[in-house]
């Protein structure tokens, strides 16, 4: 990833300010905290990452890979959107799919995002 972030830093004018980032296309949540706050610092040497209200920053979640501290660590890093990763509620749909996760799962991310955000 730093390699990819440094090549296409050389294709940009990395003095414009970045008011939008998303992290998904799978579940970031699974990398760890340590590797989350790498990747942010490494995008931050190559991009102008903005902390103001212009910051649109979203990621996608995984309720099963997603504790109310990594939803406070994600928030310092700058995120400001959720994208919930919930296929569906009913669990044999979730069994189906093999994506088994019960509705407080969820919601206990839900209230932790509310939480962080209404600091």
């Amino acid at each position: 990833m730093k390699r990819e972030l440094a090549m296409q830093a050389a294709l940009f004018d990395t003095a414009r300010p970045v008011t939008q980032l998303h992290w998904g296309g799978g579940t970031p949540t699974f990398l760890s905290h340590g590797e989350m706050c790498e990747l942010m610092a490494a995008t931050a040497d190559h991009f102008a990452i903005v902390s103001d209200e212009r910051a649109k920053y979203s990621i996608e979640i995984a309720p099963r890979e997603a504790s109310a501290d990594t939803i406070a660590l994600l928030r310092e890093l700058g995120f400001n959107r959720l994208s919930l990763g919930v296929q569906d509620c009913d669990e044999r749909v979730q069994r189906a799919v093999n994506l088994v996760q019960p509705r407080a799962m969820t919601e206990a991310v839900l209230h932790a995002a509310r939480t962080v955000s209404s600091r």
